[in-house]
C-alpha cells in the first residue's frame, strides 16, 4: 500500500476490480431451487453386464482396455477401466465362474461346463 493507505500496484488494483465484478455477478444469479439433475441413471452391476455382453460377441479374449473402448463403442456409455478390470477379477471368483483369464491381463467368457 502507498501512502494515504491506497493500493498502488496497477496490476493487484486490476485483479480487485475483476473480483469484485464477480462477487457482483454471483451475488445477482437466481438461487438454484431444485437439486442438480442425474444426467445417467444406472443400475448396480450395470458394467458387469456390459463385459459379459461385450465377450460374448468377441472372437478372441480381450485386455480390460479393449473391453472399456468396446462398451463405449457398443452402447454408447462412458466405462472406467478400472471397474472393468474389478469385474474381470472379481467375475473370475464367482460361483458361476462367467469369465475366464486365459493369460495375465486377456479375458474370455468361460466355456460352459
Amino acid at each position: 500500500m502507498g501512502e494515504g493507505g491506497s493500493l498502488s500496484d496497477p496490476d493487484a488494483l486490476t485483479g480487485l476490480r475483476r473480483l469484485a465484478e464477480v462477487v457482483r455477478e454471483a451475488a445477482a444469479m437466481p438461487e438454484r431451487t431444485e437439486p442438480p439433475k442425474i444426467l445417467n441413471k444406472r443400475r448396480p452391476g450395470w458394467v458387469g453386464s456390459m463385459v459379459v455382453e461385450v465377450l460374448k460377441t468377441a472372437t478372441e479374449p480381450m485386455t480390460p482396455i479393449e473391453i472399456t473402448r468396446e462398451i463405449e463403442r457398443q452402447f454408447g456409455e462412458p466405462a472406467v477401466r478400472t471397474s472393468v478390470t474389478y469385474v474381470l477379477r472379481s467375475g473370475r471368483q464367482t460361483r458361476a465362474n462367467l469369465i475366464e483369464r486365459v493369460e495375465p491381463g486377456r479375458y474370455r467368457l468361460a466355456p460352459h461346463r
